[in-house]
């Protein structure tokens, strides 16, 4: 059996303070959050972890509103001099698993330099790496952040598979992209991530008809949910899609029955 999962991070997103939407439930601080997200993992063991929102700071290289800005977004003042998200969720995984990629660094927001601060999507391992790279989905001056997704191939058994972390907008130009980088791995290849639409936006069926296969309507999917969780499961804007010349998906997982209450929880899926 051959399990990937995907999660976004969202270390920012505290929903807190003055521009707080009140619809929204508070969303917890990663300090409150790590050790939880680092014992399901540790439980379910996935092979491949996509991870999006991923971030690291340097405060000292930071301009003084950015530092106050993360300050007021993630509820920490001060704000730690040095900070690696993904170092951090290395230490609470088992040995054996291999970080690919890195948060990037301020090239990907729009308006100014956001030097010290690096976010983006980085890729968690058990398996053998073979080749790792990079596209940048196509992007226009009045989008907030460049999408960045990170490809990996990975040995598993039955050969090659290429995982890539996803994170995009619901955008034409975007879903064209990633529909294309899937016609260039003819082979075993599995879009994990943040896609910022559910199966019923207009742009779902071109994922699909690029040849992928949506694992959660593939399967079964159990759910670990938690009873006041803000939104339901099929309203998912995260995907597991595949496709493979030999493997099915098996199982699909829904977890939320940790503290986190936002529209991004862990999916993990079971491929035979």
């Amino acid at each position: 059996m051959l399990r990937l999962a995907t999660l976004n991070l969202a270390f920012v997103d505290h929903n807190a303070g003055p521009e707080a939407n009140p619809a929204r439930p508070l969303f917890p601080l990663w300090a409150e959050r790590r050790e939880r997200i680092g014992d399901i993992l540790t439980e379910l063991a996935p092979d491949v972890v996509c991870l999006q929102e991923a971030i690291t700071w340097q405060a000292s290289a930071m301009a003084p509103h950015w530092v106050q800005w993360l300050e007021e977004r993630s509820g920490q003042r001060p704000l730690p001099t040095r900070f690696d998200q993904v170092a951090d969720l290395a230490r609470r995984l088992p040995k054996g698993y291999r970080a690919i990629g890195r948060p990037l660094p301020v090239s990907v927001f729009r308006d100014e330099e956001m030097a010290g601060v690096g976010w983006g999507t980085v890729i968690f391992s058990r398996l053998s790496v073979r080749a790792h790279y990079r596209i940048v989905l196509p992007h226009d001056r009045g989008d907030l952040t460049r999408r960045v997704p990170l490809f990996v191939e990975v040995e598993a058994d039955g050969g090659p598979l290429w995982v890539a972390s996803v994170h995009c907008d619901p955008l034409t130009r975007h879903v064209d992209a990633l529909c294309d980088a899937v016609a260039e791995h003819p082979g075993a290849v599995a879009l994990l991530g943040d896609f910022n639409l559910d199966d019923r936006h207009p742009l779902y069926p071109r994922l699909i008809a690029a040849g992928l296969s949506d694992c959660r309507t593939a399967t079964t999917p159990q759910v670990r949910w938690r009873a006041d969780a803000p939104a339901a499961a099929e309203t998912a804007i995260d995907h597991c899609l595949m496709r493979h010349p030999t493997r099915s998906p098996i199982a699909f997982h829904h977890i939320n029955d940790y503290p986190y209450s936002d529209i991004h929880w862990l999916q993990v899926v079971d491929l035979e």
